[in-house]
């Protein structure tokens, strides 16, 4: 009976080997369940084992953050003394990372600003407020900082990106920043210039020069040097600065950061009246700009055109003449050489 009920099954078997659906064949011997299969007869391949092997595609962030910029800039002067301190970094940072001392003037946090090569620190007023997507950090000391002083802003090696990743190395401005003296609050004046409102008979190679009632911020006394546009703050013009003489190079300083001097590139023309204008771009050394815009009244002309002809010999003129051109011709007698030729 068993035998029979084997043979029977396995005929059912053979003939399911055509179809295209996976079936459950459960065989019996002797009263006895031997095993399951899952078969499928278009690959006859046994599915009892399961793949479980997958891939992670995620992409790891391993670029250390840098710091992008600082605000005051290194190098700016005449800073307000209640100024804000700000570090951007080259990407968004883990804001936990980015501290500040609020409590004294020790020099801890990640963001420290020190005017005593961080003997101490400044304390700030709050913990550093951030915007630009977690890019930019702002920190305010309290209380206001000194006038006239010198302050650096370090950003320590323990601040990091979302990732996880710290800065590679400390970053400390190199010059750091100058406060003004905001007890002046006094707008610098023009005292003088050279040549003078309304002087005659200027030389054609004379120089300009301006002179101001105080020291001056000599970053921001400026002139043209590239061409003949109306650009800087010191200016020298003959068509009443629809354009402007080109510098040969910027003003050169004197008398305390007083005296600013400048030199055309080229001569200026015979017979011609120039302006000179400063702007209110300029600032005194407390940072004060000009209350309003110098420009000399009448200008100064520079002087006629003369040429002597003639030599050290006995010589003596005929006649002049000028012709529809405005040349002049001379006509006369010279026993010396003239213009390279001799009267042998």
């Amino acid at each position: 009976m068993c035998r029979d009920s084997l043979i029977h099954h396995n005929t059912i078997r053979n003939l399911l080997f055509g179809l295209i659906f996976p079936v459950c064949l459960i065989v019996v011997s002797c009263g006895k369940k031997e095993s399951t299969y899952n078969f499928d007869p278009t690959t006859s391949t046994d599915n009892t084992s399961t793949d479980n092997t997958s891939t992670d595609n995620t992409s790891t962030d391993t670029t250390p953050p840098t710091v992008s910029s600082t605000s005051p800039s290194n190098g700016d002067t005449s800073v307000s003394t209640s100024t804000s301190i700000s570090v951007t970094f080259s990407e968004s940072m883990d804001t936990s990372s980015i501290t500040t001392n609020t409590l004294n003037s020790s020099c801890t946090g990640t963001i420290q600003l020190s005017s005593d090569s961080f003997s101490s620190c400044l304390q700030m007023s709050s913990t550093p407020s951030t915007s630009n997507n977690n890019q930019t950090f702002t920190v305010t000391p309290t209380p206001n900082l000194s006038n006239s002083t010198v302050y650096m802003i370090r950003v320590t090696t323990g601040v990091k990106d979302t990732s996880g990743n710290p800065m590679e190395s400390q970053r400390t401005t190199l010059d750091g920043f100058r406060t003004g003296d905001q007890s002046d609050t006094t707008s610098p004046t023009v005292s003088s210039s050279t040549p003078t409102n309304s002087d005659t008979s200027v030389s054609v190679s004379s120089s300009i020069t301006v002179t101001f009632s105080e020291s001056m911020d000599t970053t921001l006394v400026t002139t043209n040097s590239s061409n003949t546009s109306c650009s800087g703050t010191f200016q020298v013009s003959s068509d009443s600065f629809s354009s402007c003489i080109q510098m040969n190079s910027s003003p050169s300083v004197s008398n305390s950061n007083k005296t600013f001097t400048v030199t055309p590139s080229s001569s200026l023309s015979y017979s011609t009246t120039y302006k000179i204008r400063v702007t209110t771009g300029v600032k005194d050394s407390s940072g004060n700009t000009l209350s309003s815009q110098y420009e000399t009244t009448s200008g100064f002309t520079t002087i006629n055109w003369t040429q002597q002809l003639g030599t050290s010999s006995s010589e003596s003129g005929y006649g002049v003449t000028v012709d529809s051109s405005n040349n002049i011709y001379v006509t006369g007698y010279t026993g010396g050489g003239l213009d390279g030729n001799t009267n042998s």
